[in-house]
């Protein structure tokens, strides 16, 4: 009769041994790590070949091989910096003014087309005309953006105005 030796078990045949010690109130605890080492090793080989083809790295660091440190490959070796607020503002088409309480954000919202041309918006499609002064329907067309002067502001004058209607009603209708 040959021996087996447990260095070429299958996982399967490690997991049955476990089973086989347990009933008959062995100690499986050793041979258990060693079927865990061996899932491991399986699963390992099969995310490798994933991550290496789809550039995945630290998710996957839990399911690495059991005997080779964990390296993340996936990191860039230099990174990039996020950039300055300035740099972000020429990008940026809306912002949100928080008010008090449950009530909902105003918006500032940049005209399309235009590199400094603001509305102040409120959530119920209405915007800040100085011409009033007060909240008048808006429906943000193109053309209504053209002709709306009186409620459109540069960014230095549309972020203080909106902040203080935002502190307080702002002639907000109920």
């Amino acid at each position: 009769m040959t021996a087996w030796n447990a260095e070429d078990w299958t996982p399967a045949q490690r997991v049955v041994t476990i089973l086989a010690y347990e009933i008959n109130d062995g100690p499986a605890s050793e041979l258990f790590g060693e079927a865990a080492d061996d899932v491991r090793r399986e699963w390992a080989a099969n995310i490798r070949a994933l991550g290496t083809a789809r550039g995945w790295s630290t998710w996957a660091a839990d399911y690495m091989h059991p005997d080779v440190a964990f390296v993340d490959t996936g990191n860039p070796t230099s990174r990039v910096p996020a950039p300055s607020a300035e740099e972000l503002l020429p990008h940026a088409s809306m912002f949100e003014i928080p008010r008090s309480g449950d009530r909902l954000a105003l918006l500032l919202k940049r005209s399309y087309g235009h590199s400094d041309r603001w509305a102040i918006l409120d959530r119920r499609g209405n915007c800040w005309d100085r011409a009033v002064p007060g909240w008048t329907p808006c429906t943000g067309t193109l053309e209504e953006d053209k002709r709306s002067d009186s409620a459109r502001f540069t960014l230095a004058e549309a972020w203080p105005l909106a902040v203080t209607l935002a502190a307080d009603s702002g002639g907000e209708q109920p």
